[in-house]
């Protein structure tokens, strides 16, 4: 019987058949049948949206992100399947996760982002509402994975400090130039409060 948290896979005489739940029991011959032991396999995936992969904010806003993300293998018979095939060939490349993770989760955090306002997560955001989860989810789910924690942190403006910059993100600087004139005008009204 397969403890809390662990899935038994028996292969051997019969075919392969995997045992979920504690109150599943299986009959083993032994020499004839082999008992294998899965636990969900766990990654962190952190990777950024640099200058080049950047998002755009509701707002048109260019910026710049930090992607943390929790990861967990799928207990469907297909993930449970690609787990045994790693297992029994162990010098077996398994491909880059991280890789392929990386380009799915950027692409709908290009998303998100693009439906919320630049001050509304510069100071980071987790990304838990219902609607985005089901969407990032069955994008992963894909791959035999499962979302356990998705949290977008420092998203910063592309300062246009380049020539190129400037033509490509207008917005950042119509933004930069605004946010400097507000804080010159709140200055200077602070100094006249003073005299």
């Amino acid at each position: 019987r397969p403890n809390p948290g662990v899935i038994l896979v028996r292969t051997g005489y019969g075919g392969i058949l995997i045992l979920r739940k504690n109150d599943e029991n299986c009959f083993c011959i032994p020499g004839i049948h082999k008992i294998r032991e899965f636990k969900a396999d766990q990654r962190a995936v952190e990777f950024s949206l640099g200058d080049e992969e950047y998002a755009l904010t509701a707002d048109g806003l260019a910026v710049t992100a930090e992607i943390q993300s929790e990861l967990e293998t799928l207990r469907d018979d297909a993930s449970i399947a690609r787990l045994l095939m790693e297992q029994a060939e162990p010098d077996r490349p398994k491909g880059n996760l991280p890789e392929v993770m990386q380009a799915t989760i950027a692409q709908n955090i290009r998303d998100f982002i693009k439906q919320h306002l630049f001050e509304n997560i510069q100071d980071g955001v987790p990304v838990d509402a219902p609607d985005d989860l089901i969407e990032i989810q069955g994008d992963i789910e894909k791959h035999g994975y499962q979302i356990i924690s998705l949290n977008i942190l420092r998203v910063d403006l592309i300062l246009p400090n380049k020539s190129a910059n400037e033509v490509e993100h207008p917005q950042n600087i119509t933004y930069i130039q605004q946010v400097n004139a507000k804080s010159e005008s709140e200055t200077l009204a602070k100094q006249h409060a003073e005299l």
